[in-house]
């Protein structure tokens, strides 16, 4: 690995090139990076370093950005390049989820471990403090939606428990805040499961920690104090504490682009992206000072993936060539249906958000049947190409036949 960003966190294309070049020079069979800028001409410095490095015989493979809110025509640097392999995102079918493990005792009791789900921030280092909660109802619908009575006491003495449900996690939160709340915990509108929450809305600094914990376990605490005991949470933060990872079927967005996913061509018309792999809801390594592990999301997740799928081919195929693994890539992936990031629609995603679709690293590997090139342009209106050729070769032993579609 090559270290190219400051304490800034950012890295000019002086920095880059000679990241590259060195990871060339030192003989790297694949070179792959999760960076990039917006910039739709391969002529960019860094996009014409790279694309030289794969005219050598090096694949490369950069992510292709994570700017699907721009929209169209938005190519990212150095992706960009020609021959250079561009990276899309698309979500896990599976949302992996990381619990953290705390401890709460009722009345005096012994200490029970429980799980929560940390959002930013998580402060929880050292908070052993009582729970409050403005309703105990544990099946109410729209906790913590109003502002809270006059007579609620200062929350700031408390870890506020609130159930989901009908209002935005944000409102909750600003409800309990406008009465001093420093820590919130969310109990979930389910019997199990918790996640993240998008704090969108809470001016920054206002509170030290929010979570998440499932409704079983919520259940319990609301039970507790509507029966008039003393319930107190002992927090420990994320970077302290034991994790285990929770998965849950993600039948809104599994399979499909990420919403986040930038979108091509380059401003020349070149295919961008390539392909894609999982990059949303990814259980990745992280600094041991942050907890060792969290669930992310980006191009900077598929893209490392796509580079050790490239060198599972080698160790099938024998080849690191660009083009060839360019080709199997692009020919054997699966396009996938178009999502909007609330359901799927009935047509395919269009190529210049997926390129060729989901790569299937298994097909790629063992496809007898060579298609080249990996994409075709047919320019713009003003310099439009009426005629372009693809080949299909046979590398098998039986006959085969060939059927041509073409999905609109």
């Amino acid at each position: 690995a090559y270290r190219v960003f400051g304490c800034k966190g950012q890295a000019g294309n002086d920095v880059l090139i000679a990241a590259f070049n060195q990871a060339y020079q030192d003989g790297a069979n694949i070179i792959t990076a999760s960076i990039g800028g917006p910039s739709g001409w391969s002529e960019d410095p860094w996009a014409e370093a790279v694309s030289r490095i794969v005219d050598k015989g090096v694949p490369c493979t950069v992510s292709a950005g994570n700017e699907g809110a721009e929209g169209i025509f938005y190519a990212s640097t150095a992706a960009n390049g020609r021959r250079v392999s561009a990276i899309a995102s698309y979500d896990n079918v599976q949302t992996p989820t990381l619990i953290y493990s705390s401890k709460y005792q009722i009345d005096g009791d012994a200490d029970t471990k429980f799980g929560y789900v940390p959002s930013d921030p998580a402060s929880w280092d050292g908070v052993t403090l009582p729970a409050w909660s403005n309703s105990l109802d544990p099946t109410i619908p729209n906790d913590g939606c109003d502002p809270f009575p006059a007579n609620t006491p200062d929350l700031s003495k408390y870890i506020v428990l609130i159930r989901r449900g009908s209002c935005s996690f944000a409102q909750k939160v600003n409800n309990a805040l406008a009465k001093g709340a420093k820590y919130v915990i969310v109990y979930n509108n389910n019997a199990v499961g918790a996640i993240p929450m998008d704090l969108t809305g809470v001016p920054a600094g206002s509170i030290k920690a929010a979570s998440m914990i499932d409704g079983t376990t919520g259940a319990t605490f609301i039970n507790a104090l509507k029966d008039g005991k003393k319930l107190t949470l002992k927090m420990v933060s994320p970077q302290k504490t034991d994790s285990e990872v929770s998965t849950s079927n993600n039948t809104i967005t599994g399979g499909a682009l990420s919403t986040f996913t930038s979108w091509g061509p380059t401003w020349e018309m070149d295919t961008k992206p390539q392909f894609g792999a999982v990059g949303g809801n990814v259980l990745s390594t992280y600094p041991r000072a942050l907890g060792s592990y969290a669930v992310l999301s980006g191009t900077s997740m598929s893209c490392p993936q796509t580079a050790g799928i490239i060198a599972l081919i080698h160790e099938v195929r024998g080849t690191y060539d660009p083009e060839l693994i360019q080709n199997l890539l692009s020919a054997n992936a699966n396009p996938q249906l178009f999502n909007d990031g609330t359901k799927f629609y009935d047509f395919l995603a269009p190529v210049p958000q997926q390129g060729g679709g989901l790569i299937q690293a298994y097909d790629a590997a063992y496809a007898t049947t060579l298609l080249s090139p990996s994409s075709l342009s047919f320019n713009d209106t003003d310099h439009f190409v009426e005629t372009l050729k693809f080949k299909l070769q046979n590398t098998d032993s039986k006959k085969i036949t060939y059927k041509i579609t073409h999905a609109p």
